[in-house]
């Protein structure tokens, strides 16, 4: 008697199979990422955007891996079991009666993974990508641009490659970005740029940012003054660079830097007042002395310098006068008016408080 087994699978919102026969065809070489990942994505939540995401990691692959081993393919093992791809389910609602939940790629983590290739702008297709680790590979060629479309990116390391041109302005919209490491490559400033700071002041614009570390690269120019606006960092490493310039005062305002280094460069002037008392500084190598108390000009200057008003000098003559009127009724032993420049401008947003 013979006796028929019936075999069901239930498959999760996650699962993918893998299915290496096309028409009763083995699995080709010569297939299309596009017709690779749509033989082996069936029966699963938002099959197109999986499908999507697959092609996106088969066309950054190649491009990625160099001569480097990297065991992606959607015929031998699902995308949740690709070496350093992280993904996760998103719910949705349900619109015209199906639903919207998604399966997303949130993580990329390739450190020391010998990769030897670039890093492809296509990158920027996983939407969802939140954190990017590329660290510890032979990586050339620049940084993209279009990283600074993942809206998502809370981590960003690049470090210890060999990437080579400008820190690219765009990831000063990276606004979730919570860490940026860049450390150990070739950054620098193309020559036809000369004086440019090899910093973009619109780094400054990473109000989340907890970690930035760009040491051991080639970038010169000045320290931007928009890094002052870095309210939450902890740790600011920026040594052996060719940096040059002041060190700019508005460093002084991050009050949670805890981790300070600047040794290993070009610097000029003198270190400002506070930054000694950061817990962890390689200061003392830097060779320059500590700022004298700055003066009342100097106060004025700096508080306007990185607000731009339709009448700067106006403003900063309003500021010195009432400076002097100050100190001149201190003299004359008047009680003591609490006058200060601020770096919020003029009034309540002014450049002078008063009590």
């Amino acid at each position: 008697m013979a006796v028929c087994w019936a075999w069901r699978w239930r498959l999760s919102p996650y699962s993918t199979l893998a299915l290496p026969r096309r028409g009763g065809v083995e699995a080709s070489e010569n297939w299309s990422n596009q017709e690779r990942c749509e033989a082996s994505i069936h029966r699963v939540v938002d099959k197109e955007g999986q499908i999507a995401e697959c092609v996106t990691l088969l066309n950054v692959k190649d491009v990625l891996r160099g001569t480097a081993n990297l065991d992606w393919d959607p015929a031998k093992k699902p995308m949740d079991n690709w070496e350093g791809v992280k993904r996760r389910f998103f719910s949705g609602q349900i619109v015209e009666g199906q639903s919207r939940d998604q399966v997303k790629v949130v993580g990329l983590d390739l450190s020391g993974r010998e990769l030897n290739g670039v890093i492809p702008s296509e990158l920027d297709d996983l939407t969802r990508l939140e954190t990017l680790t590329l660290y510890n590979n032979s990586l050339t060629g620049e940084i993209p641009a279009e990283l600074g479309n993942l809206s998502n990116l809370t981590i960003l390391n690049l470090g210890d490659n060999q990437l080579a041109g400008e820190i690219p302005a765009e990831l000063g919209n990276l606004s979730n970005l919570v860490s940026l490491r860049l450390s150990d490559n070739r950054l620098a400033v193309p020559s036809q740029s000369a004086g440019k700071s090899g910093i973009p002041a619109q780094l400054g614009n990473l109000s989340n940012l907890i970690i930035l570390d760009l040491h051991n690269n080639r970038l010169p120019g000045n320290i931007p003054v928009e890094l002052g606006n870095l309210s939450r960092l902890t740790v600011l490493n920026l040594r052996d660079n060719q940096l040059t310039g002041k060190i700019p005062p508005q460093l002084v305002e991050m009050a949670h830097l805890g981790s300070l280094h600047l040794a290993g460069n070009n610097l000029a002037g003198c270190i400002p007042q506070g930054l000694d008392g950061v817990a962890e500084n390689d200061l003392a190598l830097i060779g320059l002395e500590t700022c004298k108390a700055p003066t009342e000009e100097l106060l004025c200057a700096s508080s306007l310098a990185v607000f731009p008003h339709a009448d700067n000098p106006g403003l900063f003559r309003d500021c010195g006068a009432l400076m002097m009127v100050k100190d001149t009724l201190a003299r004359r032993g008047q009680p003591r008016l609490a006058l200060r420049p601020l770096h919020r401008g003029l009034g309540g947003g002014g450049c002078i408080s008063h009590g």
